[in-house]
């Protein structure tokens, strides 16, 4: 498993998001910690893509057994989700 800092993944979600960002208004400055992954910018389906995305690109596992549905829908508590962070 490899070690992955915060601001990778971050930077890794919002390149990959980019275009359907943009089609809701959202700009970079916009897309922090507290930004409301779902529902909005990605459905259901999209958050199950992302995590699947977000699992093979850094080689990690997420766990959102012991989270709070509230707090890994934003971008800060997903990232927080990575196993060992």
């Amino acid at each position: 498993m490899m070690t992955v800092k915060y601001e990778e993944v971050e930077n890794y979600l919002y390149n990959i998001l980019q275009d359907r960002l943009e089609l809701f208004g959202v700009t970079r400055g916009d897309f922090t910690d507290s930004f409301q992954l779902l529902p909005g910018v990605v459905d259901s389906i999209g958050f199950l893509e992302l995590v699947a995305q977000v699992e093979q690109n850094f080689e990690v596992e997420m766990d959102f057994e012991h989270s709070d549905p509230e707090q890994y829908t934003k971008l800060a508590g997903f990232i927080q989700c990575i196993k060992g962070f």
